[in-house]
């Protein structure tokens, strides 16, 4: 009889038993704390972190947790639509990306439960585009499928409960994977190397090309600073003639090209904003989490490997940094294991964020939703 048997026989069941469960209570305990503790140290720092419990499930395979969806707040309703995610089988095992067409809503309350409810649903099922709250609505802008890139341009409204889409003029080109943000007079957005914008008081003109700038970069962040579009990080993909680059770099458009400051983490590291997701916090003040590690990312996209996809969460080591850009630079409110995520959706109701799923690995989504106080 090997000790653990032996172990068996000489304990009495109900005592086992009563082991088992006090093991189990502790296990929580731990786990409890090392969220408090994370909780703690944000607040030490002006911001407070709720996970906050409840997911879509209307749909077959959201309740999993989707990355890239639309994602905005209409009166005291949190809304977002559409996302991917690999439901079946795992990226790794070579999964296919579904992607979602709900929209649903849950009401904001003290409670730190949502009940979504679906409310209507987008064209066609969308993820990878631009959401742009308005007094009227969410603005939704671009993004793919497993078809097709999006140039649709359309506002979800709340009426009675359920969702109503209004047509706006279509993009010039279609875009996905990019970055857009609003300003007081016109809707900007970047992609395919360029600069369109909107005025918002002549939307019937449609978009015009507003500025260039070097080739396409994927998945950056933007807000406005001083009433124009400044863009951060992003990524440049691998060509014929050169190889994946991570952009760290910062501008702000409009006339003159003006460079803007990057993060730095607690090392004076440069933080990468790819795979970030940002709102505007006011004027002049750029909120932003998540992302990748950049020293981790271009493994895959410059020397591809089968293994890459299979690795533990912890290596690859997104980052965990809450941001705020104020006064022309940027500053660390915080750091949280549960905002190092990328391809989340962010909205802004007051001082409150709200940040909707995401990715905790490459291909592994979550269906967690945070509420950041600050």
């Amino acid at each position: 009889m090997n000790r653990v048997g032996l172990l068996s026989c000489i304990i009495a069941p109900p005592l086992l038993t009563a082991i088992t469960n006090i093991k189990a209570s502790m296990n929580k305990i731990f786990l409890i704390s090392i969220l408090l503790i994370e909780i703690i140290t944000a607040s030490a720092k002006g911001i407070k972190i709720q996970e906050l419990s409840g997911f879509p499930s209307q749909e077959d395979g959201i309740s999993y947790g989707v990355s890239a969806c639309f994602a905005g707040i209409i009166g005291n309703r949190l809304i977002m639509a559409g996302g991917c995610n690999f439901p079946n089988k795992p990226a790794a095992e070579g999964g296919t990306k579904r992607y979602y067409k709900g929209i649903y809503a849950c009401t904001i309350k003290k409670s730190h439960h949502l009940d979504w409810k679906l409310i209507g649903f987008l064209p066609e099922e969308a993820a990878y585009g631009i959401s742009i709250t308005t007094k009227d609505g969410i603005i939704c802008i671009g993004g793919k499928n497993n078809r097709h890139s999006l140039t649709s341009v359309f506002v979800v409204h709340l009426v009675n409960d359920k969702a109503v889409i209004t047509t706006l003029p279509s993009l010039p080109y279609p875009i996905d994977n990019s970055t857009g943000c609003k300003s007081s007079k016109n809707i900007f957005i970047y992609g395919a190397g360029q600069i369109c914008k909107m005025n918002l008081s002549q939307i019937d003109k449609g978009w015009t090309i507003f500025d260039k700038f070097e080739r396409q970069r994927y998945q950056p962040i933007s807000g406005i600073l001083d009433g124009k579009m400044t863009i951060w990080g992003g990524f440049l993909p691998k060509s014929q003639n050169d190889t994946a680059r991570l952009c760290l770099d910062g501008f702000t458009f409009g006339g003159k090209i003006t460079k803007r400051t990057i993060p730095v983490d607690e090392r004076k590291e440069s933080i990468a904003l790819s795979g970030s997701a940002s709102v505007q916090y006011g004027w002049n003040k750029i909120f932003a989490i998540g992302g990748v590690c950049k020293d981790i990312f271009l493994i895959e996209f410059n020397h591809p490997n089968s293994t890459y996809l299979r690795h533990p969460i912890a290596w690859y080591r997104f980052n965990p940094h809450i941001l705020l850009f104020d006064r022309n630079k940027w500053k660390i409110l915080g750091t949280s294991k549960l905002t190092a995520r990328a391809g989340a959706s962010l909205a802004i109701k007051k001082r409150n964020i709200y940040v909707i799923g995401g990715e905790v690995k490459p291909g592994i989504r979550t269906a967690s939703v945070l509420k950041i106080s600050y």
